[in-house]
């Protein structure tokens, strides 16, 4: 297949290709997640997978200083498309799917098992990894210019996380002990996280039980 084809011109434009280039690297990123951006999805991997997969052959004169500087700055991109993308409705979905449909009230046994198994879920979400390892990633190398985009992804992933979270929380206590969803789901996050750094659940589960069910 000829690389850049379109109905229009009889090749792809820059951005056609860069487009075509970061969704297949994004879906080798979410299959193999991240290993620090030296070791993350390169661009060598992307092109034989283009070929092999579709038949498209594209060399590295057609793509660096036309497309992306530089490895490093395909690999920026690479993982801020793919943290962007990212809402944590996977975990969201494991802390409904644990509530007691029979219950009419949330009872604090009842939150306990919902987060440990959203701390399972996030445990087991390549995807949540992903997040935090890149999150790592910026906080390590504060102010460097490089970095915006994949700060701006970091923050887009955020908000739909605690979104995600506060339309679980929602469902599981329907409002029915007055705390905003997205108060409680910030702090379900804040303690989701720690436990995934930590590996350390003790005493988590209680603090959201504290502020779902305030005494």
């Amino acid at each position: 297949m000829v690389v850049g084809m379109s109905s229009r011109t009889g090749r792809r434009s820059r951005d056609e290709t860069a487009g075509l280039i970061r969704e297949a690297a994004v879906v080798l990123l979410e299959r193999d997640g991240l290993r620090g951006f030296s070791n993350s999805v390169r661009l060598d991997d992307v092109l034989n997978v283009l070929l092999e997969d579709q038949g498209i052959r594209l060399t590295h004169g057609s793509i660096y200083g036309r497309i992306w500087v530089d490895q490093r700055d395909f690999q920026l991109d690479v993982v801020a498309t793919t943290v962007g993308r990212y809402n944590g409705c996977d975990v969201a979905a494991a802390l409904v799917a644990a509530a007691s449909p029979a219950a009419d009230e949330v009872a604090r046994e009842d939150v306990e098992a919902m987060f440990g198994a959203a701390v399972e879920a996030a445990r087991g979400s390549r995807m949540w990894n992903l997040w935090l390892g890149a999150h790592a990633a910026v906080v390590s190398t504060p102010g460097r210019e490089d970095d915006e985009r994949l700060a701006g992804a970091l923050a887009q992933a955020h908000d739909q996380v605690v979104s995600s979270l506060a339309g679980a929380l929602a469902t599981v206590t329907g409002h029915s002990h007055g705390t905003d969803p997205g108060e409680a789901a910030q702090i379900l996050l804040t303690q989701l996280v720690g436990v995934s750094i930590t590996r350390d659940a003790s005493g988590a589960a209680a603090v959201l039980a504290d502020v779902l069910l305030p005494r």
